[in-house]
């Protein structure tokens, strides 16, 4: 089975969804993300909610892979989230 996304996220009007908190075991801390990072948007959608992230996310691990653009104070980036594997690290923009 793949592995759980593994966020805690809160829900931000207009731009997208903040972190709250990343699980130890999880894929988005195998992708790079960290508490206090921002999704900005999922396979090109731009200001996904927590919702539609943990269903984008659900989606992926039937085999599609998930493009996930990350904020981080002044930094942007994208990481993959692929099943079977995460690609580790954030790719900056």
């Amino acid at each position: 089975p793949p592995k759980a996304l593994g966020l805690s996220l809160r829900d931000t009007p207009d731009a997208g969804a903040e972190v709250l908190r990343v699980a130890d075991d999880g894929a988005a801390r195998d992708a790079g993300v960290t508490a206090g990072d921002r999704i900005t948007s999922v396979n090109g959608a731009r200001t996904p909610s927590a919702r539609e992230i943990e269903r984008a996310y659900a989606a992926a691990a039937s085999g599609a892979n998930l493009l996930v653009g990350v904020t981080r104070g002044d930094f942007s980036a994208q990481c993959l989230l692929a099943w079977p594997e995460v690609v580790p690290g954030l790719v900056e923009l």
